[in-house]
């Protein structure tokens, strides 16, 4: 995996309010089609990484918002068995 480590400065940052792990679908500015990268941004770079999403570029995997540079993953909603 590419990117920003778990451990790294730019999780303490101010401005870092998400923390994503995405998977490039097809090359563009960020990688290759199939490389991972994790990434911490703020909330201009997280609606830029929903853009490229929706543009078919890159999947996230992956998302936790951070807060003081602890990290809280988003869980699913757990689905009711029939």
């Amino acid at each position: 995996m590419q990117g920003h480590d778990l451990s790294e400065k730019e999780r303490f940052r101010p401005a870092a309010r998400h923390m994503i792990m995405l998977e490039v679908q097809k090359q563009c500015f960020v990688g290759f089609k199939g490389e991972r990268f994790c990434f911490y941004l703020s909330d201009e770079g997280y609606r830029n990484a929903k853009h490229s999403e929706q543009e078919g570029e890159s999947r996230i995997k992956s998302l936790a918002a951070v807060v003081s540079g602890k990290l809280y993953p988003n869980k699913k909603p757990r689905q009711l068995k029939r």
